[in-house]
């Protein structure tokens, strides 16, 4: 039988040198370090007049926490006491305001939307829904006419991030 003659050892090539890499302006970030250094606000900081809100998704026990003001009420909420409510438009947060046994309730419900934090805060514009529910003693049914009425305010400021 023929022997094949033996394959000649392969000889290591040199490396090649690395190309130099492309400079990056001080300041300018590349589509690589925009979206690594993004963070999702956390903190939300609202007014539509002398109506004031703020919104931490989350305190130091896990918690959000909502504090309202306005003329009147200066009320926080903690926990279970915000209904919390994901949908694609953003995430619906619905507080007791003040409820009056047998006469109504008022609620509110802020739509709180995600951002993308790229440098501290950034502006926010957000809709917020004042809700007026008329109650009795035996239910909705025995209240006449319409039972919910609505008050709808734009609520402008800020969204940032904070460590809890």
């Amino acid at each position: 039988m023929p022997t094949r003659p033996a394959k000649a050892a392969k000889t290591a090539r040199p490396a090649k040198a690395a190309a130099p890499a492309k400079p990056v302006q001080a300041g300018k970030k590349t589509a690589k370090t925009r979206a690594a250094g993004r963070q999702e606000a956390n903190f939300y900081e609202l007014r539509s007049g002398r109506r004031r809100i703020t919104y931490t998704a989350s305190d130091k026990t896990g918690q959000p926490l909502l504090h309202y003001s306005d003329r009147k009420r200066d009320l926080s909420f903690r926990g279970e006491e915000i209904q919390q409510d994901p949908q694609p438009i953003g995430l619906l947060l619905t507080v007791t305001l003040e409820a009056i046994p047998d006469l109504q309730s008022d609620l509110l419900t802020i739509l709180i939307p995600r951002v993308n934090l790229t440098d501290g805060e950034e502006e926010v514009e957000t809709e917020g829904i004042f809700t007026r529910v008329k109650t009795s003693i035996g239910g909705p049914n025995l209240v006449d006419g319409q039972v919910q009425t609505y008050d709808a305010r734009t609520f402008h400021g800020t969204a940032s991030f904070i460590l809890s």
